[in-house]
């Protein structure tokens, strides 16, 4: 029984900041996972990628990982304009699709989605996992086309099946407009958890973060980074942080200011968080 299982493909990125270009993995398989690497917590990863590719995993602890061979492995150009979470992305190929047949016999907590398009994650194998356990969504790629190699945002056509089956599902603003077709945040958040979503969380930026449950707001702040070096998978380890807090019986509260820190320490290095529990607490209580 795991804490925690991630399904959700490894990327080849190119990251270009005002600074630098720098070739590194990337994707929720990747900024997730390590960013739970030296945390108290029973964790798997199902991903999926070429063959060819298998250097992308050479940092993540590979008894924890599942890897299912792909045609190609998804190749992702992000480029960042300054120093924001604000990106152009260009893809250049995309890997196969998660099949049921690709999951094995395995029982979670929660089980976090990481779709990049929405050829990633077909309406069965979320109806699948939902059967043993709460099933996590990071939103973003449900609502990404990939068209002549351009990412075009398009509404996610399982959505009335979908949401239903999701426990906690994670937007920005934007994706909470799209899915909710509310332009007021509390009230795209309320939509949202009329579908049966337990809790929903909005990832904010610098503006921190709201999570709603149960007809009530949680408000968290933002922490102040010591510099920004590189904004490249801050939700992806929000999430990590939330879930991981979450699975070891934390509050909502609690558990989005432990994802909020995790996310900011994230920001001060390039790549993803590679920190301990005891770095997050420290930052939170506002010690050095």
């Amino acid at each position: 029984m795991y804490d925690i299982c991630a399904i959700a493909h490894i990327t080849k990125d190119i990251n270009t900041t005002p600074d630098e270009i720098k070739e590194m993995p990337g994707g929720t398989a990747y900024y997730f996972s390590i960013a739970l690497q030296k945390l108290p917590v029973q964790y798997s990863l199902i991903t999926k990628l070429a063959l060819d590719d298998h250097h992308l995993l050479k940092e993540l602890d590979e008894s924890n990982v599942i890897t299912i061979p792909s045609s190609m492995s998804h190749f992702y150009e992000n480029i960042y304009l300054d120093y924001t979470d604000k990106r152009e992305q260009k893809v250049h190929s995309l890997a196969d699709s998660f099949e049921l047949k690709d999951i094995p016999d395995i029982r979670a907590t929660y089980f976090h989605l990481g779709p990049l398009s929405k050829y990633d994650t077909p309406l069965e194998l979320i109806q699948y996992l939902k059967k043993f356990g709460l099933v996590s969504i990071d939103a973003q790629g449900l609502l990404r086309d990939i068209i002549n190699h351009e990412v075009i945002l398009c509404q996610w056509e399982h959505k009335e099946l979908g949401l239903p089956l999701v426990d906690v599902i994670k937007v920005n603003e934007f994706e909470a407009e799209m899915l909710s077709g509310q332009s007021d945040l509390e009230k795209a958040a309320i939509q949202l958890s009329s579908y049966g979503i337990t809790e929903v969380v909005l990832t904010l930026g610098s503006k921190g973060s709201m999570i709603y449950s149960q007809g009530k707001f949680h408000h968290i702040p933002a922490y102040t980074p010591a510099t920004i070096k590189d904004a490249t998978g801050c939700g992806d380890t929000y999430m990590a942080g939330y879930l991981f807090n979450r699975s070891k019986g934390g509050s909502i509260e609690d558990s989005g200011k432990f994802g909020a820190a995790m996310a900011t320490l994230k920001m001060e290095d390039f790549g993803p968080f590679r920190g301990t529990a005891t770095d997050v607490t420290k930052l939170i209580n506002g010690l050095s």
